[in-house]
């Protein structure tokens, strides 16, 4: 097995993934360490743990990168005698068992292409969308049900794959926006299984300096399910089905807009949302948008908590 951890300036926590990667149950892993320029003490504190263990390599990037291509320069360090892969982000961790858990049920079962788990963040638990009762899941139907509500696709810190699917894309992450990992998913399960271990094996931070924290201040995650629904709807729901879908999240969304532009959300708030929408294929509506605004005015004047409660459980965070 290969476990990646693409960093950049990552001094904060990158020394306890490590320990995390170290500590690991399964022990027929290699790591490889891709550090993107860093200009604070990771390069240090890397090549601290490379000296002492022959198992970790680390490569330097000649030139700063950004998220998305960096992560690609990682899954191509894949050693060829690998039957699995393994992110581990350099701000998580991943507990003594996870690699064995994860493993065990590619072993059992060939057919899945990447198998996930829970993991623990700093806001919940992430991937509880998955059904109680059973390990392994057809593609198609994990999709589905990802595209209809349930969050079931995760990050790479809690996925583990097959090492043959990584080799079969070049690059493994076809799209530059930040949700590059959620799409490969949908496009690895149109052709293979989904496995899933009913266990926290992972631990996922997000703080202020993270992807995941500035993702959020534009509620990306919203935007997200749109694109998903767009993008790979066909593939997986029928026509009536994707529309619907696609009427419901802008109708959430509208609600979102409306609620943000009322608080005076900013300008760079309001290009990032054009931008996506327009991408997508839906271009906001000045219309719409008023009229979702004179609502949100005349819920606030009545009832301006239970109106913030209903946004906020409508919303949610996650992807």
């Amino acid at each position: 097995m290969t476990v990646l951890t693409p960093v950049y300036n990552g001094e904060a926590y990158v020394a306890e993934c490590i320990e995390s990667v170290i500590a690991q149950s399964y022990a027929n892993w290699d790591y490889v360490i891709i550090n993107n320029c860093s200009t604070d003490k990771t390069l240090d504190i890397i090549t601290r743990y490379a000296t002492k263990d022959r198992r970790i390599r680390i490569v330097n990037n000649a030139a700063f990168v950004g998220l998305v291509d960096n992560h690609n320069i990682a899954f191509a360090q894949l050693s060829p005698e690998s039957k699995y892969c393994k992110v581990v982000s350099a701000d998580d961790l991943i507990y003594p068992e996870c690699l064995e858990r994860l493993v065990d049920v590619a072993e059992r079962h060939p057919s899945v292409g990447i198998v996930s788990c829970y993991a623990l963040t700093t806001n919940g638990i992430r991937a509880s969308g998955v059904p109680p009762h059973g390990q392994v899941f057809s593609g198609q139907s994990v999709c589905r049900m990802h595209l209809l509500g349930s969050l079931i696709l995760s990050a790479p810190t809690s996925v583990l794959y097959r090492a043959d699917v990584i080799r079969g894309r070049r690059p493994f992450f076809t799209t530059t926006n930040p949700s590059a990992d959620i799409h490969a998913s949908f496009e690895i399960l149109q052709h293979s299984d989904f496995g899933f271990v009913h266990q926290i094996l992972c631990f996922e931070r997000v703080h202020e300096q993270s992807v995941s924290s500035a993702l959020m201040t534009f509620n990306s995650f919203l935007v997200d399910r749109l694109d998903f629904v767009v993008t790979h709807g066909s593939s997986f729901l029928s026509a009536q089905e994707r529309d619907d879908r696609v009427k419901e999240l802008l109708s959430i969304y509208y609600e979102y807009l409306a609620d943000r532009t009322i608080h005076f959300a900013g300008r760079e708030f309001r290009n990032y949302h054009e931008d996506r929408l327009a991408k997508l294929g839906h271009p906001i509506s000045k219309v719409r948008l008023t009229g979702a605004m004179s609502m949100r005015v005349l819920d606030w004047v009545g009832n301006p908590k239970q109106t913030l409660g209903k946004v906020l459980r409508r919303l949610g965070s996650n992807r």
